[in-house]
């Protein structure tokens, strides 16, 4: 397909051979990034040009042996043949040498001749380059001239150096790629020859993925990104925006060097308009450019999202140097991943202006301003409007319908029937002609609206076509763009009674002719008859009525017309406040949660409507986890309450009044919500949003946002002045909302300049309690900003650091052991604490330690929070305690009064750590009373590891495990920190036994184990522990891979490495293999549950696991070869791999009737070098070795038809073929027949499902919707 001859090259007439050479010329210095402003070309070949067809002259060095070999080449270009004599006469007309050959001597330069009828051998290449040097040998008698001739071959070859070239050669020698285009005039043609693009300040490009407020540009701005992005090998960029706006123009400009800087090359294009039925198809095509392995640009035009998103999995995929652009007109919701998306808004009405004056000489000012109006900045519009106004017309005085009314007759007669045919086919957003199942065809109901008959319309179809208001994409058809199509409905909604409308749409219709016109009716919020229809449909009884019953399709449509009134849209949802399960239709349990919860967040754009959408919102939110990262509804409802971005125009005290109901409603989970969205507010660094402000046609911002510091101010001092007064009023929330306000306070500071605000904040919250994480924060302030600040502000940001310093040890030690902000602790410069974090906070323990008061101040936080240094603070009490039985007490009093899921215990094992240092026999009494303690049995394994574990500590935890009132899950903290390493063999097994012999505790052990004989060498490791290894192997329950079970695979892998030794480990790993085998058999597993372990057995033990796998009898070999050669295992991580062939083969010859075939279907026998496939080394010797190659082949050859794929399924059979075609020279006879027929199968099948999929591709890519 992209492939160029020489012949081709013969084929091109004199102009296109010379344009080439420029074309090519120009290709290679955009390559080495050089201007192309040095190449100069063009005029008639046999004109008097002087001996020279093309010029380069650039001042950058050029490669000398490539085909531009100096900074000045000239470039003789000929169709015909050159030999010996024409070459002379050539260079030496009238026997003297031309001038412009000797300007390229002095300049010690490069002369070229071509042509394109010439195919030389070396011979006379060697001929034609001496007459060439005979030539200028009197002129140039030191060789400084640097001569060439390249003959059609050499210039096919150069082709492809380009391969976007080579569509252009064969359009010009008449044989295109169907529907493919290089570089060129993508758009429709213009009236005038100067297709000029014009641009100007106004921002109308925006950087959808860029998740910023400042996300708009203007056009130059936003090429020059675009360029930036696609200059990058495996990019993808979307362009969307309405139709007609010019986002064909745009991409066009992107490769024009007289826009902007950095143009792209134009040989390194290919494009393609979906409406022209391109093939191959758009995602073939990019497979085979992927192949070619050079940066190239793929551009589709009219693409779906769903094509999008497959071609960009293509496109940026692990070797890709293909960069993609889609474009569409149809601007949707989702995000593509992997994309940048930018979205084109309408011309100014100047650029419009501009663009009618340059290509309409006959139109004044006065009619380019008129057309300029009524178009919108729709460029389509405007030019298809200017065409039909004629030379003497005077079209100042039109009204808007008038130019309607000349815009669809275009110089044509008044035709009614072509008016009311388009009129219907715009009532859908799009219709198939497809006229081949009569009864069910969507012309057939269309036309009946406008009683037509299926060819009459099918007719007016085509005219609307000619006349550029219909779109088309294979069998489908639009009326575009939709501000003509929306106009066209409207009228039709007015001259076709309701009842017919809903009798077609909603009885005699398909489905997808349904959504279609829903969909068009969404873009008709104008439309009072729409208001109607939609009334009807959502009251109470009818089939939009209920919310609750929706599926697919229902939800489809409420979707399409919600636009048309949002508040009874609403109304219609808040209905399921009546029923009793309005539980789990405000869920996540809800299939359709996320299409409610976006369609929600559109609705409250409105501020009338957002408490309403808000409260339904919220009991969404209320339903899902908190860290939840999936289409998260949190995430969702937190975008709305930023100051930018936040898609509602809803004000700052609306949104409060959300924020504080959640907070005062006494329920945690409300209450957590609450303070989520209280942090978004006080945001003032970082605003992202993900969601798109499309909703129908209606005209919608991002959202309120402040118009200048006055706004801003007022914002954040709302939200400020709020948390504050939380603080103030101790509520329950207040060290939350303090710990939110320390987060944003820098951000406050430098980038909302909230001086004097936060000045007053830090005063009130001071005056009230210690805030220590305000203290850090307001630090990393100086730290980090102060630079640039005026000596005001620092002096002021240090007279708050001694407000907000503690006052007290109580403060202090909360500093250290309980701040959030533990990065920033080492802004901290007290003179009486030690620089050292863990040292500071066990000095503070030190200094507590006999102060009661102190502590039982501390203990509510302390037992409750979470803090780095809490367990080391904890330690320095028990150490300088002089009554460490009455501490002791006082922290399990204060434990017990606390909810057992709040607990934290960190400070009761620093306490023991410290006293087994100071009064062992106490700690050990501790211990020994924790045991049976209701309060800390459970968490006893915590307690004992906070000292050394010695023999005692191992009775202990003998005794918890019987005992058992500790979760047997607690036991794996006994891994951390080696603790056990010194512990004889007999007690570490007696340990690990009792806890293997619990519910789930063989996990335990083995996750306990592996870390201890982790690093080990094998000899290190005893016999005892080594056999303990091998029992907790054996006994392990694979049901247990039911579900997720992180790292279990290494762990009982690298057991099986270390402990399974000598002939019990042999014995072993036979009963490992086996119950492995049982449990894929019956499907309990999956190998990729066990990939490590059996690479282990696999390498350990070969002969076993070939035995076990592959040895058994035939039915039993079915599931296991299914397994493997299903699996995800790629060549280097299949088990077998791991095997040496010689072993392997040795193995086969015991029972290869079933060995053979077994490992056939197993095995990966292929592998890639390079980039190149080949047989590996073991499939060819179980092919060539085998008793029955034959059947090896047919076994093996199931993996060239794979059974999921990303892609094209052709395309991955294709790779193949060479495997196959291989074994066509295989000494083996039977070998080589069976290869030469199975290729022309397998070729013949490729074609086969090439042609499926281009069918399927065609179906899905040509729909507009």
């Amino acid at each position: 397909m992209l492939e160029i001859t020489g012949q081709d090259i013969g084929s091109l007439d004199d102009t296109n051979l010379r344009t080439l050479i420029g074309l090519l010329c120009e290709a290679e210095l955009y390559k080495v990034n050089i201007a192309t402003m040095g190449v100069t070309y063009g005029g008639d070949q046999n004109a008097a040009d002087g001996g020279i067809d093309v010029r380069v002259e650039v001042s950058a060095p050029l490669n000398e042996d490539g085909y531009i070999p100096r900074s000045t080449t000239g470039f003789q270009v000929k169709k015909p043949d050159m030999p010996r004599r024409a070459i002379l006469q050539e260079m030496q007309p009238h026997g003297e040498l031309r001038e412009v050959i000797k300007e390229l001597i002095s300049k010690k330069g490069a002369y070229i001749i071509i042509s394109s009828q010439g195919s030389t051998s070396d011979t006379s290449l060697a001929n034609r380059r001496l007459a060439m040097r005979n030539a200028i040998q009197e002129n140039d008698p030191n060789g400084y001239l640097k001569i060439d001739f390249y003959d059609r071959e050499r210039i096919a070859n150069w082709v492809r150096m380009h391969p976007a070239l080579i569509l252009w050669v064969r359009d010009k020698i008449g044989n295109p790629i169907q529907g493919w285009k290089g570089f060129g005039t993508w758009t429709h043609p213009t009236v005038s020859d100067n297709n000029e693009y014009f641009s100007d300040e106004h921002i109308r490009l925006y950087n959808v993925a860029s998740n910023s407020k400042n996300n708009g540009s203007s056009i130059l701005d936003g090429i020059n990104d675009m360029r930036a992005i696609l200059s990058k090998p495996g990019s993808s960029i979307r362009l969307v925006g309405l139709s007609g706006v010019g986002k064909t123009r745009l991409v066009q400009a992107l490769f024009e060097k007289e826009v902007g800087e950095s143009a792209l090359s134009p040989s390194q294009v290919f494009y393609a308009d979906l409406g022209d039925a391109p093939l191959p198809d758009p995602r073939n095509f990019a497979e085979r450019l992927i192949t070619l392995k050079k940066p190239l640009i793929l551009i589709v035009d009219n693409c779906p999202p769903n094509l999008h998103k497959r071609l960009t999995s293509l496109c940026t995929s692990t070797g890709s140097l293909i960069s993609l652009l889609t474009i569409e007109y149809d601007v949707k919701d989702d995000q593509p991943e992997e994309t940048e998306v930018f979205r084109l808004q309408p011309s100014s009405k100047e650029i419009i202006e501009k663009i009618i004056l340059n290509q309409f000489y006959h139109i004044t000012n006065a009619g380019a301003r008129l057309i300029a109006d009524f178009s919108g900045g729709n460029a389509r519009i405007a030019i298809a409007l200017a065409k039909v106004i004629k030379r003497d017309d005077d079209i100042s005085r039109l009204r808007d319908s008038d130019l309607f009314e000349r815009l669809f007759q275009q110089r044509n007669k008044p035709d009614n029937t072509l008016l009311k045919a388009a009129e219907v086919c715009s009532l859908v957003y799009s219709f198939s002609i497809d006229t081949s199942e009569s009864e069910q065809n969507e012309l057939t109901l269309l036309g009946s609206l406008a009683s037509l008959n299926v060819n009459e319309l099918y007719a007016q179809t085509g005219e609307l076509k000619r006349r550029d208001l219909v779109q088309q994409r294979g069998n489908w058809r639009a009326v575009l763009p939709p501000v003509i199509a929306n106009r066209l409905a409207d009228k039709a909604l007015q001259d076709i009674p309701s009842n017919l409308i809903n009798n077609s749409f909603l009885n005699k219709s398909s489905d997808r002719l349904k959504l279609s016109f829903f969909k068009r009716l969404g873009l008709l919020h104008n439309s009072e008859i729409a208001k109607s229809l939609i009334k009807d449909w959502l009251s109470k009884n009818s089939f939009l009525g209920d919310v609750e019953k929706f599926g697919d399709v229902e939800v489809k449509l409420f979707l399409h017309i919600a636009p048309i009134n949002p508040e009874l849209v609403l109304s219609t949802i808040e209905r399921i406040f009546e029923k009793e399960s309005q539980a789990l239709f405000l869920s996540r349990e809800n299939p359709y949660f996320r299409e409610f919860s976006q369609l929600l967040r559109h609705i409250a754009y409105d501020d009338s409507l957002f408490e309403r959408s808000i409260l339904i919102l919220t009991n969404f939110a209320l339903s899902e986890k908190v860290d939840e990262n999936n289409d998260s509804i949190r995430r969702l409802l937190k975008s709305m309450f930023y100051i930018y971005l936040s898609g509602t125009h809803a004000s700052a005290e609306q949104r409060l009044k959300i924020i504080s109901n959640l907070i005062y409603s006494n329920q945690e989970d409300k209450i957590e919500l609450g303070l989520l969205l209280l942090s978004a507010t006080l945001e003032a660094w970082h605003f992202i949003s993900f969601y798109t402000t499309e909703f129908g046609a209606r005209m919608r911002d991002y959202g309120w946002q402040p118009k200048n510091k006055e706004e801003i101010s007022n914002w954040y001092d709302i939200f400020l002045e709020y948390s504050v007064e939380l603080i103030s009023s101790n509520h329950v929330v207040a060290s939350k909302v303090k710990s939110i306000l320390a987060e944003k306070l820098r951000a406050l500071w430098s980038k909302a300049y909230m001086h004097n605000e936060i000045e007053v904040a830090v005063k009130t919250i001071s005056s009230h309690s210690s805030w220590n994480e305000g203290l850090i924060a307001v630090k990393s302030i100086l730290k980090f900003d102060s630079k640039n600040m005026s000596s005001e502000l620092i002096s002021k940001l240090e007279e708050l650091v001694i407000i907000l310093e503690p006052k007290n040890i109580v403060e202090k030690i909360k500093l250290y052991t309980l701040s959030s902000r533990n990065f920033y602790l080492d802004l901290l410069d007290f003179e009486d604490v030690p620089e050292n974090l863990n040292a500071a906070a066990q000095l503070l323990g030190n200094q507590a330690a006999n102060q009661n008061d102190i502590l039982y101040k501390l203990l509510p936080e302390l037992l409750v929070e979470h803090g780095l240094r809490i367990f080391d603070f904890g330690k320095g009490l028990a150490q300088a305690s002089q009554a460490p039985e009455a501490i002791w007490d006082i922290l399990l009093r204060e434990l017990q009064s606390i909810s057992e899921n709040k607990r934290n215990h960190q400070i009761l094992q620093g306490f023991l750590n410290g006293l087994f240092e100071s009064n062992r026999e106490l700690c050990n009494n501790y211990l020994d009373d924790a045991l049976t303690n209701k309060t800390l049995s459970k968490v006893f394994p915590l307690l004992q590891i906070s000292v050394v574990i010695n023999k005692k500590a191992i009775e202990r935890l003998e005794n918890s495990l019987i005992i058992g009132d500790a979760p047997i899950w607690i036991y794996n903290n006994l891994a951390l920190g080696r603790m056990l390493d010194d512990i004889d063999d007999d007690s570490l097994i007696s340990l690990l036994k009792k806890i293997a012999s619990k519910t789930d505790g063989n996990e335990v052990a083995i996750h306990i184990l592996s870390l201890l004989t982790h690093g080990k060498k094998k000899e290190e490791i005893s016999k005892k522990v080594a056999l303990l290894g091998q029992e907790l192997i054996v006994n392990i329950p694979l049901s247990i891979f039911l579900r997720p079970v992180q790292g279990l695979d290494y762990k009982i892998s690298e057991m099986i490495k270390y402990c399974f030794v000598d002939e019990a480990g042999e014995r072993n790993a036979w009963l490992v293999a086996k119950k492995i085998f049982s449990a894929l058999s019956n499907g309990d597993i999956y190998i990729r549950d066990l990939e490590d372990t059996l690479k282990t057995l696999a390498s350990a033990y070969p002969i076993i696991f070939l035995d076990t796998f592959f040895g058994k009898s035939e039915e039993a070999n079915d599931y296991i070869e299914l397994s493997f050669s299903m699996s995800d295992l790629d060549s280097s991580s299949n088990p077998i791999s791991l095997i040496k062939d010689a072993i392997i083969l040795q193995w086969c010859k015991s029972n290869p009737e079933v060995r053979e075939l077994a490992l056939a279907s197993a095995i990966i026998p292929y592998q890639f070098t390079e980039n190149q496939i080949s047989w590996t080394s073991l499939a060819m010797n179980l092919i060539e070795n085998s008793i029955d190659p034959i059947a090896v082949l047919q076994k093996i050859k199931r993996k060239f038809r794979p059974m999921s794929w990303n892609g094209s399924r052709a395309a991955k059979m294709e790779q193949y073929i060479p495997l196959i075609a291989i074994l066509e020279s295989n000494k083996n006879h039977v070998i080589a027949e069976w290869s030469s027929q199975e290729k022309l199968k397998f070729q013949s099948e490729i074609l086969t499902e090439r042609k499926s999929e281009e069918k399927y591709e065609k179906s899905v890519n040509e729909r507009f919707e």
